[in-house]
């Protein structure tokens, strides 16, 4: 019955590219094959700690300020048409996109969901929120999980204070941005593996204070899944 319910849906409401808007055909989903063949998986070299592109061994900021968390685990590389369908999912109301966003990241989310005993979205500041509406990585988190069977907790780390948003800002001024704006529950995180979740992590700045208050709150470990990793050129 349900295939017989998509198809009468998709000649109502023809599917169209995440990205561009074009509609779909055959065998394309969620993205058309100009923009699907703009998506880049990343591959080494990276940094095995923060998964900075184009770095042999551990990059130059994990060697001189280690963060807390172990490991980022990014489902693409930022750019092309992954960047276009980001901006309308956060920015343009197009909350709906988030059921492609997760269906083109879930091969890569699997393991690194599937290593977590707790799942923890990077939390908007409450203005923030009431601005968009919805916080773009839970909203992402929640289905992922899901699907490895893993709780998600946005509870269990809280953004203490308002923050300038990070896009145009330098490194140093990101991470001065963002210093002790988060703080975790003891007892919503003590002794666990935990993963946070982002849309798109570029400086590692806001992942490296939030996994810092939920290593200082007594989580075991913390490693990182993003849809995308954006880097500065």
């Amino acid at each position: 019955m349900r295939p017989i319910i998509d198809h009468l849906l998709d000649l109502v409401f023809p599917p169209r590219c995440a990205a561009c808007r074009a509609f779909l055909e055959g065998s394309e989903r969620h993205l058309c094959v100009p923009c699907a063949e703009t998506l880049v998986v990343p591959e080494a070299p990276l940094c095995p700690r923060c998964a900075l592109p184009e770095a042999e061994g551990f990059c130059q900021a994990c060697r001189e300020s280690p963060p807390a968390f172990t490991r980022i685990t990014a489902a693409f590389l930022y750019g092309g048409a992954l960047s276009d369908a980001i901006e309308r999912f956060k920015y343009q109301e197009a909350r709906h996109l988030a059921g492609a966003l997760i269906a083109l990241s879930q091969t890569a989310a699997r393991a690194a969901f599937e290593w977590s005993t707790l799942v923890v979205p990077i939390p908007l500041h409450a203005a923030r929120l009431r601005q968009r509406g919805f916080n773009q990585a839970l909203v992402l988190a929640r289905p992922l999980a899901r699907q490895t069977n893993r709780p998600v907790r946005p509870e269990a780390l809280v953004r203490t204070r308002a923050t300038r948003p990070q896009v145009g800002q330098s490194r140093t001024q990101r991470l001065e941005n963002v210093k002790d704006a988060f703080r975790a529950e003891p007892c919503a995180v003590q002794d666990a593996r935990l993963l946070l979740v982002d849309d798109v992590v570029t400086t590692s700045a806001t992942v490296r204070e939030a996994s810092l208050a939920a290593m200082r709150a007594g989580a075991r470990e913390v490693r990182v899944f993003c849809l995308a990793r954006a880097f500065e050129g």
